[in-house]
């Protein structure tokens, strides 16, 4: 009899799984790309990437950062200033970011995890 309990809580247990929605993974890490001069092998210069999320620019040295937000460019370089906050770059944004002379770099995107509300 004990037998038969184990067998159809089992059963139970299985049945409510399969019957559940599996939910798609809400892991998100950061997004973006950072580029240096001269460049650095595992990164391009220029890079470039598709914001899925909001996003900020950093840079030092001489750099170029250039969005694409519908038929509008917008530009941002270091003669401007080298710190934009998250929310510069918009949920689908194309990217292109390029560090222009010797020592400089420039990083795109947003570092924060996704999958941690407010972590930044």
């Amino acid at each position: 009899m004990r037998q038969l309990r184990v067998v159809v809580a089992l059963a139970f247990a299985a049945a409510t799984l399969a019957v559940l929605p599996v939910q798609p993974s809400q892991a998100s890490g950061p997004e973006g790309c950072v580029v240096t001069n001269p460049a650095n092998p595992g990164y391009a210069n220029p890079c470039t990437y598709k914001a899925t999320t909001s996003g900020g620019i950093v840079g030092g040295g001489s750099f170029k950062v250039t969005i694409k937000r519908g038929k509008k460019r917008i530009t941002y370089t270091d003669k401007q200033g080298n710190n934009w906050a998250i929310g510069t770059i918009k949920k689908g944004d194309a990217v292109t970011a390029k560090a222009l002379s010797g020592g400089s770099f420039v990083a795109v995107g947003n570092p924060c995890p996704q999958s941690i509300p407010g972590a930044c």
